[in-house]
């Protein structure tokens, strides 16, 4: 059975998550598969069919899908019979995941802190704008266990 064609709409939309994952840093192959992965009818879709459906050469979407496999972003399923792997998006990791950049938040705040504390003092202007990056991210680290509790408090309710 044929793979229907991507509507407009759809088309649209991986263009649009696309590039806002390429703000994020992310290849702009990489982040238009892990949108068609997301935005397709189907949600498993095999390395000819994602590279059909973007229109991308061989090695753009192996490059990627690589890429994507070791950042964990997505993973693969087999078919009994069939040798070929079927890719689909890891979106129910997006939990770890968060946790990870909440992570590494707080290790960013603690080295600003150490660069901060080796810091001539008559570099004021640099020093202030270390310190208030400094604050916001602890600010932000307090904040993060609360806004989790609250979220799934929510999810438990509805």
């Amino acid at each position: 059975m044929s793979e229907k064609a991507l509507s407009p709409e759809q088309k649209s939309l991986i263009e649009k998550f696309g590039v806002i994952q390429e703000r994020s840093g992310m290849q702009p192959a990489a982040a238009r598969i892990v949108a068609l992965l997301l935005i397709n009818d189907k949600p498993e879709l095999s390395f000819e069919e994602i590279q059909q459906k973007l229109n991308l050469s061989k090695s753009a979407v192996s490059n990627a899908i690589n890429l994507l496999l070791n950042i964990g972003k997505i993973s693969y399923i087999t078919m009994p019979g069939q040798r070929k792997r079927y890719f689909k998006s890891n979106i129910k990791e997006w939990e770890a995941e968060m946790q990870k950049s909440f992570e590494s938040l707080t290790t960013i705040s603690t080295i600003l802190s150490e660069i901060l504390a080796q810091r001539p003092k008559d570099t004021k202007e640099l020093n202030g704008n270390l310190t208030e990056v400094i604050n916001f991210l602890r600010t932000f680290e307090k904040e993060i266990p609360d806004i989790f509790s609250r979220w799934k408090k929510t999810q438990q309710a509805g």
